[in-house]
Order: structure tokens, then sequence, then C-alpha cells
């Protein structure tokens, strides 16, 4: 009968002791942390533009205002203010609005939510020139609140003066149930959790 040396089996246990470890803190980290410390994506899918001013001066491709924002933290039930979200982009199919080209000192989002943290009204503005919006500028806007009416709309300034707008007056689309994602540095956390105990493991053996 085959005899296996000692050390082997010492090895062996210690192996899948190692494994469950490592099985259990990778759990406990994915648990805990989205829920402490993430990210909430809110998504916004608008309506069709029913109204085109001066098209000439619009570019090619302009179909309705889509877009997204990301903050820290969820906005919570019976909200109603500004935020600042940490990334942002928006289109209206020819060009693309992000925090790159339509910085946040230029920007405005305002939002109410109900009960159940769903946004009911909002007013998003966005432009990509610098303060006051001078010539040439794109400009993004859609607004859902009683005090400031309803539409998507977007604004083409050449420099120039000449400029071309569309828009969907009374009809402006949706927000969908925000997403929590988990922040780069929960999956770092992760990583040196696993890292950690795997070269405490390796000592042992060494030993």
């Amino acid at each position: 009968m085959l005899q296996f040396p000692q050390f082997v089996l010492v090895s062996g246990r210690s192996l899948w002791r190692t494994f469950e470890l490592l099985c259990v803190a990778a759990l406990l980290v994915l648990v805990c942390s989205p829920t402490a410390r993430a990210d909430t994506l809110y998504t916004y899918t608008g309506n069709d533009f029913t109204v085109v001013d001066n098209p000439g001066q619009l570019p090619g491709g302009i179909v309705a205002l889509d877009g997204s924002m990301t903050v820290t933290t969820s906005l919570g039930s019976n909200f109603s203010g500004y935020v600042t979200p940490t990334a942002f982009s928006f289109s209206d199919g020819a060009t693309t609005l992000t925090q790159l080209n339509a910085p946040l000192s230029n920007d405005l989002f305002y939002f109410t939510t109900d009960s159940s943290g769903n946004i009911t009204g909002w007013d998003v503005q966005l432009c990509s020139a610098g303060p006051g919006c001078p010539a040439p500028l794109m400009y993004f806007e859609t607004v859902n609140t009683p005090a400031w009416g309803a539409d998507d709309a977007v604004l083409y300034v050449a420099a120039n003066g000449s400029s071309g707008d569309a828009y969907n007056s009374s009809t402006p689309g949706t927000w969908v149930d925000p997403i929590s994602t988990p922040e780069p540095s929960a999956l770092l956390l992760l990583g040196s959790g696993l890292v950690g105990l795997i070269g405490t493991k390796r000592k042992k053996f060494l030993h």
C-alpha cells in the first residue's frame, strides 16, 4: 500500500482550509461593501423631438435626448434639491455631452423624488461652452417640474450667432429605477484580502 508523507497530508488539509477562508472572505466583501459604498446610476430615456427650428444649423442625426448620470449615493425618498454627479453622459443622437466637454461649473442637476425614491421632477441643463455659455455652444435640457415646465430641448449656436434647435414641448422622457454598482475601492479591498490570506498561508507552508 502506498504511504504518503505526513507533510503532504498536512499541506492538503491546509490548502482546503485556505480555500474555505477565501470563499468566506469573498462572500463577506461582496455582500457588505456594495451596500455600504456604491455609486448609483440613473438612466434617462427621452421621447423623439417633434419641432425643429432652422434645421440647417443643426448636425444630422438628431433624434431624441437620452442619457445617464452617476452619483455617489442614491437620491433617496422625498428628495428635493441639487446634486453634483461624479459622471454624466447625454446625447441627442448626433452629439454627446459629458463632464469632459460640458464642465459641471456650467451645468445644473435638480431633482425631486417620491416616497419610493423614484424621480418625479427634474431640471438638467448642460452647456458645452464656458461661463455664461458664449457662442459657439451646444446646450441640452430636459425638464419636468411645475415651476419650469416640461420638455426636452437641444440648442446649437454657431460662432456667428446663427442657431438651430429641436424640442418636444410637454413630452419629456422618463428616468428608470437607479442601479447601484460597487466602487472600485470595494473590488480592491476584495483583492487585497484574498492576497493577504494567500500570503499568510504560504508563509505557514514554508516554515
